[in-house]
């Protein structure tokens, strides 16, 4: 694999035995910690997470639940969760909740180990294409854009848009163009509401210093994704 997998831990215990964390963390394995896990409002740019690690510990039967429900409901990454022998009884209810793989606190983390990469390696023969030039990574899957190695996420039609300036860069697509392909008409350009679309996108890409400059405005015809020049080296 060309990057490490990033493994986020949430709720470590204060006495968790460090020598079973040294198992994971390898050359392929990037671990981070967070004792929670909160949903992301209005910050549209978040960093990548391969894995979830949600360690039970203290937490009670809610917690877990609305943990992992808020993760589910705005990652796409794996969700392992370790739970007290005891708890074992609720495995079913924590898979049908979201988690994808629950296991026994017990087990080695070795064994985790050898399962991330696994996961890994399949998310990587079987990951969804990719529109790239050397300024934008489009991802369809989650409707983001990846600049600077940073995810900022988008509307359907936020998304789109930029998909079809993507497309032919440095080439004016005219308002009639552009409406044809958001909302398949022909006539009755609807400009005010491309505008709406382009000042809402530039807002996004304005997370990132001097990327909204790439997306030009041509007077009287359309707009234009301008890649003469490299965004991320206007940082």
């Amino acid at each position: 694999m060309s990057s490490k997998l990033v493994v986020e831990i949430i709720n470590l215990p204060k006495n968790f035995d460090n020598e079973r964390l040294s198992e994971l963390d390898n050359t392929e394995i990037s671990i981070s910690y967070t004792q929670t896990y909160l949903k992301p409002t209005n910050n549209v740019i978040k960093k990548h997470v391969d894995f979830f690690l949600i360690i039970e510990d203290q937490l009670s039967f809610m917690e877990v639940f609305e943990i992992t429900t808020a993760i589910r409901k705005s990652e796409q990454a794996v969700i392992f969760l370790l739970i007290e022998p005891e708890h074992e009884v609720n495995k079913l209810f924590y898979l049908k909740i979201g988690a994808d793989i629950v296991v026994k606190i017990d087990e080695s983390f070795d064994v985790l180990k050898c399962m991330m990469l696994n996961l890994g390696r399949l998310k990587v023969q079987g990951k969804p294409s990719l529109l790239k030039n050397k300024q934008f990574t489009l991802n369809e899957s989650n409707l983001s854009t990846t600049i600077a190695d940073k995810e900022i996420f988008l509307t359907k039609n936020e998304f789109r848009l930029l998909s079809l300036l993507n497309k032919t860069p440095n080439v004016t697509i005219s308002y009639r163009q552009i409406n044809e392909y958001l909302w398949g008409k022909k006539e009755n350009t609807q400009a005010v509401n491309i505008a709406n679309i382009v000042f809402k996108l530039r807002e996004k890409l304005k997370q990132i210093e001097g990327v909204d400059k790439c997306l030009i405005t041509v007077r009287s015809k359309g707009y234009m994704l301008d890649i003469t020049k490299d965004p991320t080296k206007i940082l």
